[in-house]
């Protein structure tokens, strides 16, 4: 299998400020997110965001045997830390929700993928937990979703179904077999179980997603396949 630096699997836990382990009845809950919010909120989570990435780093070296040259640990700094592997990068970032600022948003990202078959692997499955994971994929051209939608119409095959909205800014895609769905818009493919799913079951439903539409449709306006 091909690198996939266009694809990234990610999870956002949102967590209320007043939880955070080091957060104490002095402390105020943040009304905006600016540089001061975001200085005190790296401050009082970045033990725990270092322990996110010790959790992950032995995951990562027992799964697949990696060797302490392998693996390379950046952070946390910035709310951010990055580990480097031979086959993908994996981040834990912590963030303030935007729209509701007394809410933490921890993200763990898995991107910069070089090898994807070391990702469908039994071993991939061992490092993360079944949460809500989601995969998506960007291009760097558009997606004709027009075409798409009415070339899955026209087949009219009860196996397949495509949901869209009146102005087409995305459709949703399910084919035969996969309880995944498969969103589209005119710069990306996002992939999502309805319930908790692993990166590698995203992988193996993206495969899945493209073998269905290639098989049954033809060649599509896709710019990335696996």
């Amino acid at each position: 299998m091909e690198a996939l630096e266009n694809t990234r699997i990610y999870t956002v836990k949102p967590e209320p400020v007043r939880q955070l382990n080091r957060f104490e009845k002095h402390h105020e809950v943040p009304k905006v997110v600016n540089r001061r919010s975001l200085e005190w909120l790296e401050d009082l989570t970045r033990t725990q965001l270092d322990l996110e990435l010790g959790k992950a780093f032995r995951a990562f070296r027992t799964a697949y045997g990696l060797k302490r040259r392998q693996l390379n640990v950046h952070g946390p700094q910035d709310r951010r830390g990055v580990i480097e592997t031979p086959f993908f990068n994996y981040e834990a970032i912590v963030e303030l929700d935007n729209d509701a600022p007394d809410q933490v948003l921890w993200i763990c990202e898995i991107n910069q993928i070089r090898d994807a078959s070391r990702l469908v692997s039994s071993e991939f499955d061992q490092c993360f937990e079944p949460v809500s994971w989601n995969l998506e994929v960007t291009f760097e051209q558009n997606l004709d979703l027009a075409d798409i939608v009415d070339r899955i119409e026209d087949e009219e095959d009860e196996g397949f179904g495509v949901d869209y909205d009146k102005n087409l800014r995305w459709c949703e895609i399910k084919v035969p077999d996969c309880q995944a769905i498969l969103r589209a818009t005119p710069n990306s493919f996002n992939v999502s179980f309805a319930s908790g799913s692993s990166p590698r079951q995203l992988l193996l439903a993206l495969i899945q997603f493209q073998t269905h539409l290639m098989e049954q449709l033809g060649p599509l306006n896709l710019q990335h396949t696996i």
